[in-house]
């Protein structure tokens, strides 16, 4: 599976499915033009039996003969195995008509697996700007575009990774990880049946980011913090990397991480708390944030973790969203979450809707022109792509400018300060600070890096 695509997606059962499908979206006009603002916001997920696809690059290899309704519920587990210790698993939960974009980094991401997806990727816009719609299909048009966001997110924190292990005197490698990228539905229950489905969002979910590393000075404080930075860093690369993806000048993207959740609610005055055993009861009467969090919260403090936290909900372009650490003091790792429990970030764009129902309505509008709104998306994909290929090309890249340099000296700087950070302003400070850098760093390399052999 090294370097291929993986994707688990959903078609109608039958074609009355398809035809009941085909109803609830729009048609083109007498030109063929279609106005994506016309797609519904709901659709009635009842009427609707789905079958569930698994697929490696093009290929279904798994197309199990069981109906589900479109908004249920479903139970997925993935993780790695490996000898003299077993399975290493995380469990999600789907809904039926997601389309979820599975990528695999085991020790980096490799060049041929960079250029085969840019090669479909222009294979597909070509077919987009000559008006060619014909068996088009999801996996080009959905899943190259999600497949290409979390690809693009491991690529560029492997580079970080080793530029930082560089400015901490540390030696490390990428141990074998896995995330998605994923179209979001919301369906609303009636008596137990999901009767309304909506579009809500794209999602990146990072279940298992793994590393092999050591200090070469065996500086246990100096790993531990790096361990912390390297984790504040991965989950605002969440957020940041989907925004810069997906925003056009008049459709900015806007997506949220537990990082910018915790940035924005220090910038609203909330406090920010770190949560140990010792003041786990004053934390969490001090909490205002849902029943399923605050409980998560509480067993992970038990568990012997560090928790932090915001005091309450912040309301994200219409939305409420909460975002809460969840690290093992003993190493530096753990877990960036947003309140629902994906281990990521959400985006909310132009995009959702559009993208949430292509990909549960599968093939059903393969041959209309609301392809054609996904061209200058896939222009963005493909751009995004030779960067990724670059660095798999020439691995973490020494013809940097001084200027990134100096802003991932500024970056470690904040490793070695984020343990010793309390609680108050010192706290909000460094996670703010945290916060810009990422976006600044961010923003360098992409328009500054120089990858040659």
């Amino acid at each position: 599976l090294a370097g291929r695509k993986l994707s688990v997606s959903f078609s109608p059962a039958t074609q009355e499915d398809e035809d009941t499908l085909a109803g609830y979206l729009p048609q083109p006009d007498e030109e063929g033009e279609l106005d994506t603002g016309q797609l519904p916001d709901t659709l009635p997920g009842y009427l609707i039996n789905l079958k569930a696809e698994l697929a490696v690059d093009e290929d279904i290899v798994a197309n199990p003969d069981v109906e589900v309704t479109m908004g249920s519920g479903l139970i997925s587990e993935m993780g790695y195995w490996q000898p003299g210790r077993g399975w290493d698993t995380s469990k999600n939960n789907p809904v039926a008509g997601e389309y979820r974009a599975l990528a695999l980094d085991l020790q980096g991401i490799s060049a041929q697996a960079a250029e085969d997806l840019e090669t479909s990727l222009e294979d597909t816009r070509a077919k987009l700007d000559a008006e060619d719609y014909a068996g088009l299909t999801k996996q080009q048009l959905v899943g190259d575009m999600l497949y290409s966001t979390i690809l693009g997110y491991f690529a560029l924190n492997d580079m970080q990774d080793q530029i930082g292990e560089r400015q901490a005197n540390s030696v490390g490698y990428r141990a074998p990880s896995y995330g998605l990228f994923k179209t979001s539905l919301q369906p609303q229950y009636w008596f137990g049946m999901p009767r309304d489905v909506k579009a809500s969002g794209l999602t990146m979910d990072v279940d298992h980011m793994s590393s092999i590393r050591v200090d070469k000075d065996n500086n246990r404080e100096r790993w531990v913090a790096l361990n912390r930075a390297n984790g504040a860093r991965m989950s605002a690369m969440e957020h940041l990397v989907p925004e810069e993806m997906y925003s056009t000048e008049d459709n900015p993207a806007h997506g949220i991480s537990a990082v910018k959740a915790l940035q924005l609610a220090a910038a609203e005055g909330q406090k920010i708390w770190t949560i140990t055993q010792s003041n786990l009861s004053q934390a969490m009467a001090a909490l205002n944030l849902s029943s399923s969090v605050e409980a998560d919260i509480r067993n992970a403090v038990r568990a012997g973790k560090e928790v932090t936290a915001h005091e309450d909900t912040i309301n994200f372009h219409g939305r409420p969203s909460a975002g809460y650490m969840v690290i093992d003091p003993e190493t530096g790792a753990g877990g960036y979450l947003i309140a629902g429990g994906e281990n990521g970030s959400v985006l909310d764009s132009w995009l959702d809707e559009a993208l949430g129902w292509l990909a549960a309505a599968g093939e059903v509008v393969a041959s209309s022109s609301i392809f054609r709104a996904f061209a200058g998306g896939l222009g963005k994909m493909i751009d995004a792509l030779n960067f990724v290929k670059d660095i798999a090309d020439c691995g973490v890249g020494f013809a940097l400018s001084k200027y990134v340099i100096i802003s991932f000296v500024t970056f470690g700087l904040l490793y070695l300060a984020l343990p010793f950070f309390a609680i108050g302003l010192a706290l909000n400070t460094a996670y703010i600070a945290s916060y810009l850098v990422s976006i600044g760093l961010t923003s360098m390399l992409a328009n500054l890096m120089s990858c040659r052999r």
